[in-house]
């Protein structure tokens, strides 16, 4: 059994739909009232690049997607539970 989770882990991770990262982060700074250059002068990314991510146009590495989360005042998890439920704060 243990050798079988590392690749449900592996395959989750395959399906998952990253440009929704983009949208949550969107969503979560939409909610605390920050523009995007608020969070990107947080974050110390060029403004651009967060436009990309939220578009679903970017490449969302998880360093990138730490000093997000970390500019919304949020854990990466928060970002990836809205992406995958499409909630709102």
């Amino acid at each position: 059994m243990p050798e079988e989770m590392p690749k449900m882990a592996a395959h989750h991770a395959a399906q998952y739909d990253f440009a929704e990262l983009g949208r949550a982060a969107a969503r979560v700074r939409e909610a605390a009232g920050m523009t995007v250059a608020d969070v990107a002068e947080r974050a110390g990314l060029p403004e651009p690049v967060i436009d990309d991510i939220e578009s679903g146009q970017g490449d969302v590495d998880l360093e990138v997607l730490h000093a997000i989360a970390h500019a919304l005042g949020v854990g990466i998890g928060k970002l990836i539970v809205f992406g995958e439920s499409g909630q709102q704060m």
